[in-house]
């Protein structure tokens, strides 16, 4: 085999050459993370109840979503906790099993377990993306707080704009509280009309209650159709609570009023001593960073121009910039090794052979690159 490729040395050269600049085409198309993807074969479903003690979590929540996920095919364990208000469900795949199939199909057995459960319990949330974290981070800054919460629906299209971008996995704001639709009743006026509070939170409750309008089917699934639920506070003041003695209409607007208000403020972020929101991007798995990057940066400039002058965008942490570092790092630590092998070999060889054994390392290294999943 030696001797033929010594007498074929044209080709044997020729196929060196394609052998390094595929395995250098597959280097250049590696996606550039600063992390590896790993597989989270865990997820975990949270469910609040309010007032519950951890009894009655146990027996009409806990249990209730237990059975159904039991029915999965594919779960190697399940781990509950339950505690005052508040159940934890950890659900553990088996090995071979596609996390993201069975995470879809645990969606669908949590949403059925939603009717058995009790009154007052909050929709369970699922979590089966762990290892989720930003690869690129700002700040939005203001004089004020009041002027940081007013750029909320600005930051609600920054987001829906955002997710548009290919690769963009998820885009979260934090240091911005939740909006409430807060609804003041006047005791006064409620016993001059003869109105429990009751009456006035079910009249609340059954204006934002949504009944299917009908289904509609795609493939094997079945969605239902519902109205959309109206959180507008000139609607709810139209709601009819009760009707007086001759018959007329008491509407919300006429015992109380109601109103935008901010949530209760959990984190409190600065920016350089000024009120700030951060804003982070995930990416999705398999991204190439540094592409990604730059449509951002790209989207950021048009973003960055809908803001009040009183705002700015301070970057705060971007892993481009690390994953260039290292691949930087990559290439020069590689013309090193070359390098000294090269001035090692002519110590005893001529420079002919010794360019031979140097370049053994490029070339064992673009064979191990072509192998490399995309």
């Amino acid at each position: 085999m030696i001797e033929f490729l010594l007498k074929k040395r044209k080709i044997t050269i020729l196929f060196f050459i394609m052998v390094v600049a595929v395995g250098f085409l597959s280097f250049i198309q590696l996606p550039r993370q600063e992390m590896p993807d790993i597989t989270i074969t865990f997820a975990i479903v949270t469910t609040t109840y309010p007032g519950a003690s951890p009894e009655r979590m146990e027996q009409s929540v806990t249990r209730k979503l237990e059975q159904k996920i039991k029915e999965l095919p594919g779960i190697k364990t399940i781990t509950s906790n339950s505690g005052f208000g508040y159940s934890s469900i950890v659900v553990e795949s088996k090995d071979g099993v596609e996390p993201k199939k069975l995470w879809d199909e645990l969606r669908k057995k949590v949403k059925d377990a939603e009717a058995d459960l009790p009154d007052g319990a909050n929709k369970p949330v699922i979590n089966d993306d762990l290892n989720r974290s930003a690869f690129y981070t700002v700040n939005i800054t203001a004089d004020s707080r009041e002027q940081l919460y007013s750029l909320r629906e600005t930051m609600r299209n920054w987001r829906d704009q955002l997710r548009t971008l290919p690769n963009v996995a998820d885009v979260t704001i934090g240091g911005l509280p939740e909006q409430e639709i807060r609804v003041d009743v006047d005791p006064r006026k409620l016993q001059h009309y003869g109105i429990a509070w009751t009456q006035v939170l079910a009249a609340v409750k059954s204006e934002n209650e949504r009944v299917p309008i009908g289904d509609f089917d795609v493939g094997e699934r079945t969605y239902q159709l519902i109205l959309p639920e109206s959180y507008s506070p000139e609607a709810l003041n139209r709601v009819i609570v009760s009707r007086s003695g001759d018959g007329f209409p008491v509407y919300l607007q006429d015992i109380g009023r109601v109103y935008h208000s901010q949530g209760e403020d959990e984190v409190f972020i600065y920016h350089n001593g000024k009120p700030a929101m951060v804003l982070g991007i995930v990416v999705e798995k398999g991204t190439d960073v540094p592409s990604l990057q730059a449509n951002v940066d790209n989207m950021m400039k048009i973003l960055t121009k809908t803001l009040p002058a009183w705002a700015s965008v301070e970057p705060v942490f971007s892993q481009s910039q690390r994953v260039k570092d290292a691949y930087d790092d990559l290439l020069r630590e590689m013309i090193i090794a070359i390098a000294a092998v090269l001035f090692v070999c002519t110590l005893g060889l001529n420079l002919i052979t010794a360019v031979i054994i140097a370049f053994a390392i490029p070339i064992s290294m673009a064979v191990g690159l072509i192998f490399l999943p995309p």
